[in-house]
């Protein structure tokens, strides 16, 4: 299976799972165990397969990347210069040697333009940057107009998609100590009711 057609469903089953984990709470989530101690455990799995699957499609997309396929520019030599002559003659052989030299940087020059033309072909050949489109359900469609279910995912999509359900599993964790000691009744001793009985 290639990376288009496996991408949209490990993220669908990543934006699907906690969904359907809402839809099983809210109709029998206080019928999960003692005092619905079984929802979030329910909630925790769901999030946590989502964050399996948002990191499975983030290495696939990194391990899937073309390869830069512009290496580093090569460094130019330096300019050999000639020893200097003490007379006349050396001053026209230094004149010589610098007009050598300018003439070598006139040539770097044009090697770095060179470089920079054939990068910018490169990155024009190149593309805008890399995404996967489709549909997934057409809802309705009236003449040239056509209602549907898409997706698109690009680098961005990828990353959140990690980003948020890891965030969203360690809150989900932390909630289920957070909320334990509210699966068992507490008496407050600070309170008394009119009947003189203590808050439960």
């Amino acid at each position: 299976m290639d990376t288009a057609t496996f991408l949209p469903i490990l993220l669908g089953l990543a934006w699907l799972l906690p969904l359907a984990s809402f839809a099983l709470i809210v109709l029998v989530g206080p019928r999960m165990g003692r005092a619905g101690v079984m929802a979030s455990y329910v909630a925790t799995g769901a999030i946590l397969g989502s964050l399996v699957c948002s990191v499975v499609a983030l290495g696939i997309w990194v391990f899937s990347s073309p390869a830069d396929a512009s290496g580093p520019r090569g460094e130019h030599g330096a300019v050999a210069s000639a020893p200097h002559e003490a007379t006349a003659g050396g001053h026209a052989g230094e004149a010589k040697e610098h007009a050598g030299e300018a003439k070598a940087d006139a040539g770097e020059a044009k090697a770095d333009a060179g470089d920079h033309a054939s990068a910018a072909e490169h990155q024009a050949q190149a593309g805008p940057p890399r995404h996967y489109t489709g549909d997934w359900y057409t809802l309705g469609r009236f003449g040239a107009l056509a209602i549907t279910v898409s997706y698109y995912i690009d680098a961005l999509t990828i990353g959140m998609f990690a980003m948020v359900t890891a965030i969203a599993t360690c809150i989900h964790f932390y909630s289920i100590g957070y909320m334990h000691d509210e699966l068992d009744e507490v008496v407050d001793h600070e309170v008394t009711l009119s009947d003189g009985r203590h808050l439960h």
